[in-house]
């Protein structure tokens, strides 16, 4: 009788616990909610600006920087972003998609304020854009107005 309660037991839990998970291309288990999800969250702080400046390895288009403060789950996360769209009208309304990679290895579990500093080569707007920035598919923050910097 408690042998068999022992097993009913085990057939439940480990039922229970595959419930909703799904293992990714990585191995790694991720539940199905969270495989749309931004890894980064609560954004703060937002600059956005096109360095005007003249290089000499200047390509024809100035870069566009960006920073902001966001909270992530661990530290150690990497940003990027890439232009997803541009709404052709003046000034333009550019439409960026943010990457965010997990860091490599072991990492301190601790919820994260994390500083990002993105250089956007070859930046599609001009002065005067608005910028959005879209995380996982969702609107993440925007900026009206770009402004030039010198």
């Amino acid at each position: 009788m408690m042998i068999r309660n022992l097993l009913m037991s085990v057939m439940l839990m480990s039922a229970y616990g595959c419930a909703g998970t799904s293992i990714n291309d990585k191995g790694a288990q991720d539940s199905g909610a969270s495989a749309k999800q931004c890894l980064a969250s609560q954004p703060k702080n937002a600059h956005m600006w096109i360095n005007s400046m003249p290089s000499p390895d200047s390509s024809g288009r100035a870069p566009l920087r960006v920073t902001f403060t966001v909270t992530t789950p661990t530290p150690g996360y990497q940003f990027a972003l890439e232009v997803d769209q541009v709404k052709e009208s003046f000034p333009e309304q550019v439409v960026l998609d943010l990457i965010v990679s997990r860091p490599d290895g072991i990492v301190a579990q601790v919820i994260t304020e994390t500083d990002v500093n993105i250089k956007l080569d070859d930046f599609p707007g001009s002065v005067g854009s608005s910028v959005q920035i879209n995380c996982a598919g969702k609107s993440f923050l925007k900026v009206n107005e770009v402004m030039a910097v010198y």
